[in-house]
């Protein structure tokens, strides 16, 4: 049973990078400025999303937040959030458990470096991305901040 869990595990390590290039080719780079309007003239932008780094993320939301008031919206994993809090009953599970933390408190430590910047940041779970948001958005307007 141990070894049909490493199979299962080779298997998934061995499809994630052609996962992800079928992901990326479904993928733009983040438009923009002004470039979008004569980019998408007479035509309607695609839907899509990219997939930044750390770095690439703090490097778009600080110069976006030059001219525009932003708000950068993360969700929480919600299974990595369990698996972390969870016991930990054996060694592979504590090695599951310390990772997850440590997951955990780098999307709080991203947050918090956006907010230094004067970046608003929202982590929330998914289910209370309706109310957190508006929550968010009531404290900007009464810091007149719009």
């Amino acid at each position: 049973m141990k070894e049909n869990k490493k199979s299962h595990d080779k298997d998934l390590f061995e499809m994630l990078p052609q996962a992800i290039a079928a992901l990326k080719k479904n993928m733009i780079q983040p438009i923009f400025g002004d470039s979008r309007n004569s980019k998408y003239l007479n035509e309607r932008p695609p839907l899509r999303s990219e997939l930044f780094t750390e770095e690439q993320l703090k490097q778009h939301a600080r110069a976006i937040s030059k001219k525009h008031l932003l708000l950068v919206v993360f969700f929480e994993n919600t299974s990595l959030q369990a698996l972390a809090s969870g016991e930990a009953e054996n060694i592979e599970r504590l090695y599951e458990k310390v990772i997850a933390e440590k997951f955990v408190l780098e999307k709080k430590a991203i947050v918090k470096e956006l907010q230094r910047y004067g970046i608003h940041a929202l982590l929330t779970a998914p289910e209370k991305l309706t109310v957190d948001v508006i929550n968010k958005y009531l404290q900007i307007k009464a810091r007149r901040e719009i």
